[in-house]
């Protein structure tokens, strides 16, 4: 069963000529810059492609013929039913899980809380996110994205497939695809989803954009260690 839609969701980067070269926070110059380079990303980008085999990753689509396999006659299958040890080793470190929360008179909307996060996740954006909602768990300018994406595949009742571009810069673009699968315990409501993710295309530019402090130090122990070369044996003798 496929979705076929095409949303775009956000807007495109501003960055400007102040944002370029901006990489390290070791003084308070650079420490503005960088905050300069934060304030210039864009929202999360996204089209919603035909979750067919064709259009995604072979383990994907190996994830979709199980969830599918699971499924049988019912809406879709029950978390119990749905074994993550089951999917592709290759899926795993990628994946994560959110209990779909009701809405009540205090929230508006839906509410998704992770249950699962997955050790590529956890790398790659240097926390784990389990028991976070997805709006607090997540980068500003993309957590409230993804929380429209969840809420898109619980509408659908069907699996969708995203493909997502993070913004850093204007030229400056990671790219990664997304397969959320819902599951239902009743058989009548979508109450969790399953999402899988390929690796971003680029994963410096993807860690500055999800995790900007990480990076910077990153870059900022580089840039000290080339400014501060150690005397070897080619150093100069006087």
């Amino acid at each position: 069963m496929s979705i076929i839609l095409v949303i775009m969701a956000g807007s495109t980067t501003n960055g400007g000529d102040g944002a370029k070269g901006a990489r390290t926070r070791g003084d308070k110059a650079n420490r503005e810059t960088w905050s300069t380079t934060a304030a210039s990303m864009g929202e999360l980008e996204y089209v919603v492609v035909p979750a067919e085999a064709g259009n995604m990753p072979a383990d994907f689509a190996q994830a979709l013929a199980y969830w599918q396999d699971k499924k049988g006659d019912r809406l879709a299958p029950a978390w119990g039913d749905f074994k993550l040890h089951e999917l592709p080793p290759s899926v795993i470190p990628m994946a994560v899980v959110v209990d779909v929360i009701a809405a009540d008179p205090a929230n508006e909307g839906l509410r998704f809380v992770y249950r699962f996060w997955g050790t590529g996740r956890a790398a790659l954006y240097g926390r784990e996110n389990k028991g976070e909602e997805v709006r607090n768990g997540l980068p500003a300018k993309s957590g409230h994205v993804v929380a429209e994406q969840y809420s898109a595949t619980v509408e659908a009742r069907a699996p969708v497939l995203f493909r997502n571009t993070y913004p850093l810069r204007r030229k400056a673009l990671s790219m990664l695809m997304t397969l959320r699968l819902p599951l239902s315990s009743d058989n009548e409501t979508i109450d969790m989803v399953v999402a899988l993710a390929t690796q971003p295309d680029r994963p410096e530019t993807f860690v500055a954009y999800v995790n900007p402090d990480e990076a910077a130090a990153t870059t900022e122990g580089s840039t000290d260690a080339t400014a501060n070369p150690s005397r070897g044996e080619d150093a100069e003798t006087p």
